[in-house]
């Protein structure tokens, strides 16, 4: 694979630190990455401050909703209104979590010391954590975020997120290029997915990541390149790595060939125009 473009560091909810990634993707011969971390881009920040031997994309990776996120690429990662938008949105989160935390610690008849006596640091991986600790371990990791996080019908709301629109409107601003990311997470059906699809272009998304194990292994890669070319939207793919040994996937292991990467970075600032038309020339071909 010659470029990776979703990757995650412990900038958000990866393992590995930003030169153990590249000196990973560099052993497996990559050329290109983006770092695609949740909701920031402090990890992109401390990466450009050095110049590597592999090509490095400034990425980061916006919650919708639970299934819905949408990726930026080539963001300016300089810029204040950026910085200051996603600064403002961390401390909402972080306020709806102590409160979910004080909530449920009245609820078991505990401190709220108990938590930060355990955990270091107030995140919604530890709070998940947490709560199945309290005496929810007969439920899922998922289940409690369904309980918890995104069910708007409890007393401190749901989860913060920003919008489709907030989140495609905040990377075009800041000179990126919007991507749904893991379409077959949103995916119910055909007709459904297209609507939705459609309706997300409208707000300016320009791309669709097509290749990613999720896709994969609901067999829908073919469909999502074919939709992308039909609606003459970019093509983005890749690992989605988290730097877990037991699951997901390796640096690499999705992404895009040469030929791709190429296409990706030809189009990103014409996608609507052109794209057909490159397309046709260069003979591009999905590997899928």
């Amino acid at each position: 694979m010659f470029a990776d473009l979703h990757i995650h560091s412990k900038y958000s909810d990866g393992l590995l630190d930003i030169s153990s990634l590249i000196s990973d993707a560099r052993d497996k011969g990559i050329e290109v990455i983006a770092l695609t971390d949740h909701d920031t881009i402090n990890g992109v920040i401390e990466m450009k401050k050095k110049i590597w031997d592999i090509e490095t994309i400034p990425g980061i990776e916006i919650t919708v909703s639970k299934k819905m996120h949408i990726l930026g690429y080539f963001i300016d990662y300089k810029s204040c209104m950026l910085k200051k938008i996603l600064d403002r949105m961390a401390l909402k989160r972080a306020r709806w979590l102590i409160r979910l935390i004080r909530e449920i610690s009245k609820e078991k008849g505990v401190e709220f010391g108990d938590f930060l006596k355990i955990y270091e640091n107030v995140t919604v991986k530890t709070v998940n954590r947490w709560i199945r600790d309290m005496g929810d371990n007969r439920c899922s990791k998922d289940e409690v975020y369904d309980m918890y996080f995104w069910n708007s019908a409890n007393p401190y709301g749901k989860y913060p997120t920003f919008s489709s629109k907030e989140a495609i409107d905040l990377i075009n601003t800041s000179g990126g290029v919007a991507v749904l990311a893991h379409p077959a997470l949103v995916w119910e059906n055909k007709e459904q997915f297209e609507d939705l699809l459609e309706s997300l272009m409208r707000e300016g998304l320009k791309g669709l990541e097509v290749y990613h194990v999720l896709n994969a292994k609901a067999g829908l890669q073919e469909y999502f390149a074919e939709v992308a070319v039909q609606k003459r939207l970019l093509i983005s793919g890749g690992s989605d790595f988290h730097g877990d040994k037991n699951k997901r996937t390796y640096i690499g292991e999705y992404g895009l060939l040469e030929k791709e990467w190429e296409m990706f970075r030809q189009c990103r600032g014409k996608y609507n125009q052109k794209l057909q038309d490159i397309i046709e020339r260069e003979g591009y071909e999905f590997i899928v």
